[in-house]
């Protein structure tokens, strides 16, 4: 039995050493996944993520289409938003960014939210809390209707930063946004037999009435979001 001590005396302490070198490469790893310092509860821009998105986008001449949360988690920081088909999920911040180039996507923070503030890189905020907490796996919303139970992308980091205090709008008529474009009013009511707000206990049978009942209704927009004096732009800076 003695004679495998020397062996097992080398060992342990390598295997300790390679146990800590690892935790500390992972840490590297981990903070080299993005071209900026992240914090989660970041707020990453993009456009070309859903063709729904897309089109609202084209519609305001906005710079933007898409926005996730930045995350943490055990490995890779990951990346949280609205899907128009899976409604809220994640993906790694790798999958979210994957194709794109530094000048193909913006990031903002929440200077009032932000976790960091304290020095505590892994500790998630309010943002990122709300996200995976409150929303996660929430369907996608088509109609676009403030507090549903469904979210639309911009409506995500919204709803999160007003449940922590802070207001990222203004909001704008879905009337507003669809003057520009027919294609807006086409992609808002392509589905108005579903739509709550158009039921026929409400009187509502065409899809012209339909349009009248929710013409009116206010959303936020990621234009909103990212001209919000509650942001600061991150990268690229």
């Amino acid at each position: 039995m003695n004679r495998f001590f020397p062996l097992f005396a080398i060992l342990l302490p390598m295997t300790f050493a390679s146990a800590l070198a690892a935790q500390e490469t992972d840490w590297a790893a981990i903070m080299a996944e993005t071209a900026w310092d992240w914090h989660p509860g970041d707020l990453v821009f993009r456009n070309g993520l859903n063709a729904f998105d897309d089109t609202l986008r084209q519609a305001q001449g906005a710079e933007w289409a898409s926005v996730g949360i930045m995350r943490a988690s055990s490995g890779s920081p990951r990346v949280v938003y609205a899907d128009e088909v899976e409604g809220v999920t994640e993906v790694m911040v790798e999958q979210f960014l994957d194709g794109l180039d530094e000048g193909d996507y913006a990031v903002y923070r929440i200077e009032a939210l932000d976790p960091n503030r304290t020095g505590k890189q892994m500790e998630q905020g309010p943002i990122a809390k709300f996200a995976l907490r409150k929303a996660y796996e929430a369907p996608f919303d088509p109609w676009m209707q403030l507090g549903n139970g469904r979210y639309y992308n911009a409506e995500l980091p919204y709803r999160a930063a007003l449940a922590a205090g802070v207001d990222l709008g203004p909001l704008v008529p879905l009337r507003k946004i669809a003057a520009r474009s027919d294609a807006v009013k086409a992609l808002l009511l392509q589905d108005w037999r579903a739509n709550p707000a158009c039921q026929p206990e409400s009187g509502i049978t065409t899809k012209a009435a339909c349009w009248d009942a929710i013409a009116d209704g206010a959303v936020i927009t990621t234009d909103g979001i990212r001209n919000s004096a509650a942001v600061t732009r991150i990268f690229p800076n």
